[in-house]
């Protein structure tokens, strides 16, 4: 059967052979196995094991990864994720991702972050003494 799909005749069939095992259907979709869901997601095993335990299954191997979508602005030039600025700037990766969260940082560097979908952080309140 490989990484074939399943449809609902030969889950009848596996049925009454006892040799269903661990199917699993997401967004409609039957796979035989999850090692099958996996491949035809383009997601790991233990991301749909999670999204299964979670119960957000249907949303499996949607949410690009938001790293990837990060666009970061230098000088006047766009670069499209983080990695490419990095790179144009013959820094770390995980330097330059970690820095990212730091507003003075950017700031003395002149670098625009567009977070997407990201929420401005409320200024925190001082407390009354």
């Amino acid at each position: 059967m490989g990484d074939a799909v399943l449809d609902d005749t030969q889950i009848a069939e596996l049925k009454k052979k006892g040799k269903l095992g661990n199917i699993v259907s997401i967004r409609g979709v039957v796979y035989p196995s999850v090692n099958c869901a996996s491949r035809a997601l383009g997601v790991s095993r233990s991301a749909i094991h999670d999204a299964l335990d979670r119960g957000r299954v249907d949303e499996v191997g949607l949410k690009k990864n938001i790293c990837n979508s990060i666009k970061v602005t230098v000088n006047g030039i766009t670069y499209k994720t983080i990695g490419e600025a990095a790179r144009a700037f013959d820094m770390n990766y995980q330097y330059v991702r970690k820095r990212l969260m730091d507003e003075a940082w950017l700031a003395r560097r002149g670098w625009v972050v567009e977070w997407p979908n990201r929420v401005p952080r409320r200024p925190k309140e001082k407390k009354d003494e």
